[in-house]
């Protein structure tokens, strides 16, 4: 047998983790908040905004998608990040309103992990 710990074994971690590499996989669909002239076909949200600093913005429809695809509960993944200060919300909420390109979205403010390559728009090559 195998001693595991809580946190390996929490299901709200995981899906944490699962949708930060989401998010790395993905970060080509995130639009700039700083440059709308580098705007991908497809938008996933936004990243780089000056009040949400370390943090990725994903539209709230998208983030449940990912979550679906990965496995996980979006409700249940989201009160966990909240309860553990992972995502920025507004009140009782688990979302932000923000503007994407003029248009008004309910989005996820995920906190990145320090040294995220998503926050840089960098991979580090080993």
């Amino acid at each position: 047998r195998f001693l595991k710990s809580k946190a390996s074994v929490s299901v709200g971690d995981r899906g944490y983790r699962y949708i930060c590499d989401w998010v790395a996989m993905n970060i080509k669909s995130f639009a700039s908040a700083n440059d709308v002239a580098d705007v991908p076909n497809k938008i996933y949200g936004i990243k780089g905004t000056n009040e949400d600093v370390g943090c990725i913005c994903i539209n709230k429809s998208i983030f449940r998608l990912a979550c679906e695809e990965g496995g996980y509960d979006s409700r249940a993944l989201l009160s966990y990040m909240k309860s553990k200060g992972l995502i920025h919300t507004r009140a009782k909420s688990t979302t932000k309103d923000k503007r994407i390109l003029g248009l008004h979205v309910e989005c996820v403010v995920l906190v990145l992990p320090e040294g995220n390559p998503a926050e840089e728009n960098e991979v580090e090559m080993i």
